[in-house]
């Protein structure tokens, strides 16, 4: 009778033995899995390290793909050797001959300009080999720069300064062109930051690493709006950026009214401190002025739809080709740029033409203060009696008191005020960071 137990028990007993046997082999198996893949990891990481990293410049994304800039700077050892049109003093002996002589005179211009022409079809071909160049790669995040929390919607933002593992493979771009591809395996730290706030989301970096803005107001069509110029300038203020006051479509502008229509507005921020240059891409009007302005900075091209943003670095850097459309009859702006772009400039520095901006974080600090982002506040002698003052009703206030003596342009408080009060709420200054409208 006793048989029958023992037997059962002694098949229980080999059953959890083969059991427990399974188990340590399957622990086992995993352990050798996970040793292979951190051998497998290290050794990718010392072929990373082995491979010498590019730095760089993001000059677009699209599609999760990145082209970044990986030439040198342009100076006097990098800078690509063109040939120069030959003088006429400088015509080989054999095509010169006495000036006296028609026919021969003749001869020598037809050579200097052939000369020119050909100097010229190099600068050509000089310009098409750059941009079809391997000097941009167009490259995917890596795996580690995707991972963890972040605070901006992207780990990557155009204007980013970034290092980059080059592969042999190519790959096409948005615009068709043949490009290395690569890896971009870090992000330096952004010395500024430029981004569009997103509702219940977080915010998404327009451009990093500036250090201009050029802040574009249409004369005519859109009409010119002082208070949203203030807008676009407590922007810059506030990301210490250094900010240039464009008046652009003078062309629409009567030739005698021009200096009436633009009179006021450049004494006013003039007297601020505001660099101004009046434009028109349509005239090459202020173009080249422009141009020496973006030298050697990094700028964003800003400003409401419409105004004509593309159209003027379009003039400033031909061969852009970026894409322009027309303004709606009602006289808003249509949305003609959707995409960040940043653009080498020939004569340094690079430009970003960023789409119509409704909505603007003031990112670079926590708590902003709005009345230091108007200078003629801060350079009151006189100091208001309380040290926390808004200027709005308190007593003593000396910014309200150098603006009814006319010392302190009353429309430019009237900006400030709405601002203030717009960031007044409690709840908008707790929940999320100050915003400054656009519209």
């Amino acid at each position: 009778m006793p048989k029958r137990p023992l037997r059962r028990a002694a098949g229980q007993a080999d059953a959890k033995h083969t059991d427990a046997k399974q188990r340590r082999a399957a622990q086992t198996l995993a352990q050798a899995a996970k040793d292979q893949r951190n051998e497998q990891d290290s050794q990718d990481s010392q072929d990373e390290s082995a491979v010498a990293l590019l730095n760089g410049t993001v000059l677009r994304a699209f599609s999760g793909l990145y082209e970044v800039d990986v030439r040198a700077p342009l100076d006097a050892s990098t800078a690509v050797a063109r040939p120069e049109a030959t003088p006429f003093e400088a015509v080989p002996p054999e095509t010169k001959k006495p000036v006296r002589e028609k026919a021969a005179k003749t001869e020598v211009l037809k050579a200097a300009t052939a000369q020119a022409a050909t100097a010229q079809a190099v600068e050509t071909q000089i310009a098409i080999e750059a941009e079809q160049s391997s000097d941009i790669v167009l490259c995917q995040v890596s795996g580690r720069l995707k991972k963890g929390k972040r605070l901006m919607a992207q780990p990557v933002s155009v204007g980013d300064r970034v290092r980059v593992r080059s592969l042999e493979t190519s790959g096409m771009d948005a615009r068709g062109r043949t490009l290395r591809e690569g890896y971009i395996e870090e992000v330096r730290p952004r010395t500024s930051v430029l981004a569009r706030s997103r509702f219940n989301k977080a915010n998404q970096i327009t451009v990093a690493n500036l250090d201009q803005a050029v802040i574009v107001m249409s004369l005519r069509e859109p009409e010119l709006s002082t208070h949203r110029l203030d807008r676009f300038l407590v922007l810059a203020e506030s990301s210490e950026l250094r900010a240039v006051i464009c008046l652009n479509k003078a062309d629409l502008v009567p030739k005698r009214s021009l200096p009436k229509a633009t009179r006021d507005i450049i004494a006013l921020y003039g007297g601020l401190g505001y660099q101004i240059v009046t434009t028109s891409a349509e005239k090459d009007l202020g173009v080249e002025e422009l141009r020496e302005l973006l030298r050697d900075h990094i700028s964003a091209v800003l400003g409401s739809s419409g105004v004509g943003k593309s159209s003027l670095i379009n003039a400033v850097q031909p061969g852009l080709h970026l894409w322009v459309g027309d303004v709606m009859e009602i006289g808003k702006g249509r949305h003609t740029t959707t995409d960040v772009s940043l653009h080498r400039l020939d004569k340094g520095g690079y430009i970003a033409d960023t789409p119509g901006i409704k909505t603007v974080s003031l990112l670079e600090r926590e708590d902003v203060d709005l009345a230091q982002c108007f200078p003629e506040f801060v350079r009151l002698e006189t100091p208001c009696r309380f040290n926390n003052c808004k200027h709005l009703h308190e007593p003593g206030c000396a910014v309200r008191a150098a603006v009814e003596a006319k010392q302190i342009n009353a429309a430019r408080y009237e900006s400030y005020r709405r601002m203030s009060l717009e960031t007044q709420s409690e709840d908008q200054a707790k929940a999320e960071p100050q915003t400054a409208s656009i519209e």
